[in-house]
C-alpha cells in the first residue's frame, strides 16, 4: 500500500512523504502461531510492547535463549522495522504456578 501525502510548508514550498508498505502486526497472534502451546499476554502498544510468554518450549532453557528464540521468530518483522521495540518475559508454567 502506497500513501502519497503533500503538505503545504509556509507559502508554495511543498514537502512530500511516502510511506510504503504499513503494515500493522498483532505480535501476538504472530507468537501464538509459532509457539501453540503458550500462554501470551501483552501490555502496552508501539515503543512500550511488554509482553510475557509462558511455554513449554522454554524448558531447559537460559533466559537469554528464551528470548534469542522469540525474538529469531520476529527476525524479519524488526529488519523490516514493522517491530522495533519489544520487551519480553519469558517463562515455563512451571516457573508461573
Amino acid at each position: 500500500m502506497k500513501i502519497l501525502m503533500r503538505l503545504s510548508i509556509i507559502g508554495l514550498q511543498k514537502l512530500t512523504f511516502k510511506i510504503s508498505g504499513l503494515i500493522f502486526m498483532n505480535i501476538a497472534e504472530f507468537l501464538q502461531a509459532r509457539f501453540p502451546d503458550a500462554e501470551i499476554s501483552t501490555d502496552g502498544e508501539d515503543c512500550s510492547s511488554k509482553l510475557l510468554i509462558v511455554s513449554s518450549s522454554f524448558e531447559g532453557l537460559t533466559t537469554l535463549n528464551r528470548h534469542r528464540l522469540v525474538l529469531s521468530t520476529l527476525k524479519d518483522q524488526f529488519k523490516s522495522g514493522e517491530v522495533h521495540a519489544l520487551s519480553l518475559t519469558t517463562k515455563t508454567p512451571l516457573e508461573i504456578s
